[in-house]
């Protein structure tokens, strides 16, 4: 709770746009209500300041309704948001986990966007670990694809099968889910670069 704290009070210090969160953002399909408590007060206080929060959900929160939205009117689940265009212009898509057959067909229909939110097992991140959902590579509506499900930061460019270059961001977990994790965990932001017309990523 406290890294969620932070990222809460990194957003409000510095007047972030919007919060995003790529799923998974309870660790359970039925969190404790203490979890939940704590979790409307941070929505309260993105609200207070007019910040908004959007999110898919990973396969491990996935409930109908999601529990974000059953505790707080703040959150916007990005399922059934359509594209999200932010003050800035840049224009955000995504949605929940979801299992193989459903994602080749969610893909293929992905409208454009700038940022396109995911939370799935990719060939890219942990193919040589687990069977993976899918490939990166199969992504063409985005120029960056912000995902979720890998629990270590990796950022790094790829093309995909429509010939064009893909900046892959994995922000990872916001705590240490096994032993051998990397301890250092990140928040990632995004500006616009409006000389050049592109988006610039930081980790913190």
């Amino acid at each position: 709770m406290f890294s969620f704290a932070e990222i809460i009070r990194h957003a409000v210090e510095n007047n972030a746009e919007a919060v995003v969160c790529a799923g998974d953002l309870f660790d359970v399909r039925k969190p404790p209500s203490v979890v939940l408590r704590f979790f409307r007060k941070q929505m309260e206080l993105l609200s207070k300041h007019n910040i908004p929060f959007y999110y898919i959900q990973g396969q491990h929160d996935l409930s109908t309704p999601p529990w974000a939205n059953a505790v707080s009117d703040h959150p916007t689940l990005m399922d059934t948001a359509g594209v999200i265009a932010l003050p800035s212009g840049v224009k955000l898509y995504g949605f929940s986990w979801c299992n193989i057959d459903a994602l080749k067909e969610k893909i293929s229909q992905a409208p454009p966007s700038d940022i396109f939110v995911c939370h799935q097992v990719w060939r890219e991140l942990m193919g040589d670990h687990i069977q993976s959902e899918n490939s990166l590579e199969n992504i063409t509506s985005a120029g960056v694809i912000f995902t979720g499900d890998f629990h270590a930061f990796r950022m790094f460019n790829i093309e995909n099968v429509a010939g064009d270059e893909v900046t892959i961001i994995s922000p990872g977990s916001t705590n240490m889910r096994k032993i051998d994790e990397p301890a250092q965990k990140y928040l990632i932001e995004c500006h616009v670069d409006e000389e050049r017309g592109s988006l610039l990523f930081e980790r913190r």
